[in-house]
């Protein structure tokens, strides 16, 4: 109590007799993680590795390479959040892990728990850009971003396509959501729902399980607990046979103790070139996908050139490179307005692969050419995973006419595979 009062320097004069050595002066002049861990070291908090101040430390160490490097910023932070954050355990501990179905893809689990309901039809604020206006009408507007509710219904047949299109890509998105939530388990499934019977269309997760049950010739009006299969557990726990290592001193060093050589040499930094190419090539692929014919194209760009995702000096280049595509002699007849044309459309085999074909042009329904766009060099697994699609479209009885391969650089070049 009798430091507390003392002038700033005084106080951590004082501290020095306490082996407390700290020079608050260092604390603006070194990035503000560096500071932190600073204090831990100087004010010796910690001598043995401690869970709660590890954490503690990701959280520093998260705000100031996303946030700030400014102390005063990050005390507002660490208000918001202090009452939301909790340590993450490890894999190799009996714990229960929680987690959202999106972070479970591809994962498996000896049990899983599924507690929740979901309307698959449902959008918080659902946006869609109506296009094709009047220029006179809407002071030289051609599109606008409105809200894609049920009422969009009401403003006509395009209102109407806005509404299925929306309705059917939630519908075919949750669908997917629920397929990876019960496909997770290896051995044990609980899924805890509500009682929801469908009236008419089937809308919540829930009505797809009373539905299930009801198909079965299972379903019992009041009875609310079913089961299937064997209930005991047959594999070993994974963690029986591991040896964990828990660690045991805290490991912190002053950045003056490492000897770090900085090299200023464009050879040893990032290659912004490969960067580019790779920024180049998720553009041209988000174009593609809302390119159905040539009508599209000025639309579509602009619309990136909008939300920022295309620089405006950039916007000629890239629409007269997106025109020689649509326009090229051996593609523009997949480019037609009156064909079906689905792009970057999943496709779940039967061994649960997901593929993505960039472009599927279909003719009387049963007849597929495949088109997938490219933006390095020409490489053999690029065959590879065209023909991947086309083993999935025939067995799902398609008749594949061609198979194109598409890069794109300064020039088109086409490749049938």
């Amino acid at each position: 109590d009798e430091l507390v009062h003392l002038e700033h320097l005084s106080f951590f004069k004082e501290l020095e007799k306490y082996q407390i050595i700290y020079k608050p002066q260092n604390f603006g002049h070194t990035p503000f993680y560096e500071s932190i861990e600073d204090l831990i070291r100087c004010f010796k908090l910690s001598k043995e590795s401690n869970a709660y101040l590890q954490f503690f430390m990701d959280f520093v160490f998260e705000f100031s390479t996303r946030k700030s490097q400014f102390n005063i910023e990050f005390l507002d932070y660490w208000d918001q959040k202090k009452g939301k954050l909790s340590v993450i355990s490890s894999n190799n501990t009996d714990a229960v892990q929680i987690m959202t179905i999106h972070k479970s893809k591809g994962l498996e689990f000896p049990v899983v728990i599924y507690p929740y309901d979901l309307d698959i039809y449902y959008q918080k604020t659902p946006k869609y850009w109506y296009d094709h206006l009047s220029e006179n009408t809407y002071n030289n507007f051609e599109s606008i971003l409105i809200s894609s509710s049920s009422a969009i219904k009401n403003t006509g047949v395009s209102g109407e396509m806005i509404f299925e299109k929306q309705q059917s890509e939630l519908e075919l998105d949750n669908i997917n959501l629920l397929y990876v939530a019960l496909t997770r388990a290896k051995e044990q499934l609980y899924i805890v729902s509500e009682k929801k019977v469908a009236k008419e269309k089937l809308k919540f997760y829930a009505h797809f399980f009373i539905d299930f049950l009801k198909e079965s010739q299972i379903w019992v009006e009041g009875k609310s607990t079913y089961k299937f299969g064997n209930k005991n557990r047959i594999s070993k726990r994974e963690t029986d046979d591991l040896i964990v290592e828990i660690q045991k001193e805290l490991i912190s060093t002053s950045w003056q103790d490492h000897q770090f050589n900085i090299v200023a040499n464009s050879s040893f930094l990032w290659d912004s070139e490969r960067e580019n190419a790779i920024k180049f090539g998720n553009i041209i692929h988000e174009l593609m996908a809302s390119i159905i014919s040539e009508k599209d194209v000025n639309r579509v760009i602009l619309r990136s050139v909008n939300q920022g995702y295309i620089e405006k000096d950039k916007q000629n280049e890239i629409e007269r490179l997106i025109l020689d595509i649509v326009n090229h002699k051996q593609l523009e007849l997949y480019f037609q307005p009156d064909k079906t044309i689905f792009t970057e459309r999943e496709i779940l085999t039967k061994d649960k692969q997901i593929l993505i074909p960039d472009r599927l042009v279909f003719e009387d329904n049963h007849k597929v050419t495949i088109i997938d766009y490219k933006t390095g060099n020409p490489e053999k697994k690029h065959h590879q995973q065209i023909e991947n699609y086309a083993s999935a479209l025939i067995k799902m009885n398609y008749k594949v006419l061609n198979k194109i391969l598409v890069y794109i650089d300064h020039k088109i070049k086409v490749e049938y595979v």
